[in-house]
């Protein structure tokens, strides 16, 4: 930090001397000290705070959190934003993730800055958890999703391209089928690497087979006791 501040210095001052002769480097520099100003006259409590997410917006990756203790805090309002999680993973390839909800409890530590509001560090959910790239129904929004966007097509397909083969409307869907494949794929791997360690697939297929079992003998006994019924009015 030390050497990245002399750098902003000497940036501005090649600016102030020579107007004329802004370079891009210069002006990433600026731009990256913009974006990390908060850090250069910034101080990390220890201590880690509690409270509820005010609001969050996931497109701009940033929102505000109420702390339980606003006298410990040292403000009604903490700043959160996406970097200030605690994460194993990178979030660079995610410019959205993580997020968090409205009302969400979280715990985190604060880092006063030089400006109205300090800012959260080291955030995560109130009881310890880190805050997942992906959350719990993630995969299954996404499965949902791409099941509805296919039957969509196919009725599309049927309707709007009636000049096609029945081959032709064959390879299409097929295609469609693919890409949706695909899709489905890549949701279940994020679910797993980067999600709710609970979630697996296996398990939850397991669940719904035995669901549908309960179900099944329900249903069977139901039938019985109707026969039965029957056989007594008789």
């Amino acid at each position: 930090d030390s050497l990245f501040q002399l750098k902003v210095m000497f940036a501005i001052r090649s600016i102030i001397t020579n107007p004329l002769r802004r370079s891009s480097n210069n002006s990433e520099i600026l731009l990256s000290a913009a974006w990390r100003g908060s850090h250069f006259f910034s101080t990390a409590s220890d201590e880690f705070q509690t409270g509820s997410i005010k609001f969050y917006i996931r497109e701009k990756a940033y929102g505000f959190i109420i702390p339980d203790d606003i006298k410990a805090a040292g403000s009604a309002d903490i700043w959160v934003h996406r970097t200030s999680f605690e994460t194993p993973h990178s979030i660079e390839e995610h410019p959205t993730r993580p997020y968090l909800y409205q009302g969400e409890r979280v715990k985190f530590r604060v880092k006063k800055v030089k400006g109205p509001t300090p800012q959260a560090m080291d955030l995560t959910f109130a009881n310890g958890e880190i805050v997942p790239l992906f959350r719990r129904n993630y995969a299954e929004s996404v499965i949902k999703g791409v099941h509805q966007r296919i039957g969509d097509y196919l009725i599309e397909t049927i309707k709007n391209e009636e000049g096609l083969t029945g081959n032709e409307q064959m390879e299409k869907l097929k295609t469609a089928v693919t890409s949706a494949e695909e899709t489905i794929a890549t949701a279940e791997r994020n679910q797993q690497l980067y999600g709710y360690p609970t979630y697996n697939k296996e398990e939850k297929e397991e669940k719904e087979e035995q669901k549908e079992e309960e179900e099944n003998e329900q249903e069977e006994e139901k039938v019985e006791e109707e026969e039965k019924m029957e056989e007594k009015v008789q």
